[in-house]
């Protein structure tokens, strides 16, 4: 894994860093009597000076495992159903993930599906939002997010949460086909069709404006 060799290096470094400081002192005290001054003392400081600085790269290093080992697991568990046997299982790893301080915040996404679909809605959501206050610009957050708004019927606060996504990636025909499908939901025709202009200027062949199009006849 590409932090396992991140740590790696840093630790070499150190190792290597500690011999260099070791060779100079020798080469920059001449005399017999200094040298062995010198050698006295960093005898001493070098054993002191590596438990200080690789008791908490270790400390780091041993979260870095647990995270990946964690969120290995965590994605076989993606898609559980509420009724699955394993359900209590996928939350503790879930619960694992979000805990610890090095996952990665894609890996946390994963492990708030993994709750939301495993019966744990609250605990998922509750995580998705933290993301979200971080980093409001999360899109992956945002867009799960706003899955589970419209699962729950909660149609006013998806939109919001797609018109946010739209304002991150004003690009996205797929999140403005799924915005202008909300605004039908909650019957706000005319925003459906501002959606739907837009569509046509920025993807005008893609499927999603295709898609769009068959919406709002059925809307007209």
């Amino acid at each position: 894994f590409p932090t396992h060799a991140c740590w790696s290096w840093t630790i070499k470094r150190l190792i290597i860093g500690l011999e260099r400081y070791q060779s100079n002192h020798h080469s920059i005290d001449t005399s017999s009597q200094r040298k062995k001054l010198a050698t006295g003392k960093i005898t001493l400081f070098q054993p002191v000076l590596a438990i200080v600085l690789l008791i908490p790269v270790s400390f780091v290093v041993v979260f870095l495992n647990r995270a990946e080992e964690n969120a290995y697991s965590i994605r076989n568990f993606q898609g559980i159903l509420q009724s699955d046997p394993n359900r209590l299982i996928a939350k503790d790893y879930a619960e694992k993930v979000i805990n610890n301080p090095f996952s990665d915040p894609i890996n946390k996404i994963i492990a708030s599906e993994v709750l939301i679909s495993a019966g744990f809605p609250e605990d998922g959501l509750s995580q998705l939002n933290y993301i979200i206050q971080k980093d409001s610009r999360n899109y992956d957050a945002q867009e799960l997010l706003a899955q589970a708004r419209k699962f729950e019927n909660r149609i006013t606060e998806a939109i919001i949460i797609r018109e946010r996504i739209s304002r991150i990636d004003p690009w996205g025909a797929p999140n403005l086909l799924l915005l202008m499908e909300l605004y039908k939901i909650d019957n706000k025709m005319d925003k459906a069709r501002l959606v739907y202009n837009k569509l046509l200027k920025i993807a005008p062949n893609s499927e999603e404006a295709k898609k769009a199009k068959q919406l709002l006849e059925l809307i007209n």
